[in-house]
């Protein structure tokens, strides 16, 4: 990252978009140290939520757990042939994960509605892209 986290840091690295590719694009150097000096942070959160509780913004919330080193863990019984997360209580959720049994390609472990389901089970540019 530029710049570097302080060496103390820890933890998870948030960061609220209301847009995905172009806002994203704007996380440059001053946007961090915006966020390590001011309530930028906080600002954003609260914008968001305020959005959200009106309902013109639809919250999803994404993680990685990409390049974490899981299928190395061995408690005594040897490594896993299989790593997944547990039951996510919560809607619009989606966390990455490296696939243990296809090479370079990851998994994704989508909460959403029911209805919201349906829909994404059908999208024809997701299909195009799923194994």
């Amino acid at each position: 990252m530029v710049p570097k986290l302080p060496k103390n840091s820890f933890g998870n690295l948030v960061v609220l978009t209301d847009a995905f590719r172009d806002v994203v694009k704007k996380i440059d150097r001053e946007y961090i140290e915006a966020l390590q000096s001011t309530d930028l942070l906080l600002n954003s959160i609260l914008k968001l939520l305020e959005h959200y509780l009106n309902r013109h913004t639809l919250m999803m919330n994404f993680t990685s757990w990409c390049r974490f080193p899981l299928y190395e863990t061995d408690f005594g019984w040897g490594k896993p042939i299989w790593v997944s997360t547990c039951t996510i209580p919560t809607k619009n959720v989606i966390v990455l994960m490296d696939s243990n049994s296809f090479g370079d390609e990851i998994e994704a472990y989508v909460t959403l509605t029911g209805e919201d389901m349906v829909e994404f089970e059908h999208h024809d540019e997701l299909l195009a892209l799923v194994s």
